[in-house]
C-alpha cells in the first residue's frame, strides 16, 4: 500500500500534458485502445517512451511528416508560380519583356535563369537605344 509520501513523490516526478484533439477522433481512438485494454494516457506515454528509448519517432509519424512536407512544397510552388505571374506582368508593363515572352513562361514552367537573362538583354537593348538616340 503506497504511503502518502510515496504518492506525493510520484506526483512530483510526473507532469500533466494537455492537448486538443477532435472529439470524434478521440472517441474512435479510445474505442480501439479499449479493445486492447489501453488507456489514452498509456497510449500517449508509450509514444513518449518510444521516442526516448529509440531517440527517434515511429515510422508512421515520419510518413505523416513526409506527407506534410510534400503538401508544403506544393503550396510553395503554387505561390512561386503566382509570384512569377505577377513578376511577368510587371516586366511586360515596364517593357522588360515582350508579351509573347511572358506568355511563354505563363504557359510553361518558369526557368528563372532564362527569364533573368532575357530581362537583362531587354534592359541592355533599351540602354543601348537610349545611348544611340
Amino acid at each position: 500500500m503506497p504511503t502518502v509520501q510515496g504518492s506525493l513523490a510520484d506526483t512530483a516526478l510526473s507532469t500533466q500534458m494537455n492537448t486538443r484533439i477532435d472529439r470524434a477522433l478521440k472517441n474512435q481512438g479510445d474505442t480501439v485502445f479499449a479493445r486492447y485494454g489501453i488507456t489514452s494516457s498509456q497510449a500517449i506515454r508509450s509514444l513518449w517512451q518510444y521516442a526516448a528509448s529509440h531517440d527517434d519517432i515511429p515510422d508512421y509519424l515520419k510518413h505523416q511528416l513526409s506527407e506534410i512536407e510534400d503538401q508544403k512544397k506544393k503550396q510553395f510552388k503554387a505561390l512561386v508560380q503566382k509570384g512569377s505571374g505577377l513578376a511577368l506582368r510587371l516586366a511586360v508593363e515596364e517593357n522588360l519583356v515582350s508579351p509573347d515572352v511572358a506568355a511563354t513562361y505563363i504557359l510553361s514552367p518558369v526557368d528563372d535563369d532564362k527569364l533573368q537573362d532575357e530581362m537583362y538583354e531587354a534592359m541592355l537593348d533599351e540602354y543601348h537605344a537610349s545611348c544611340d538616340g
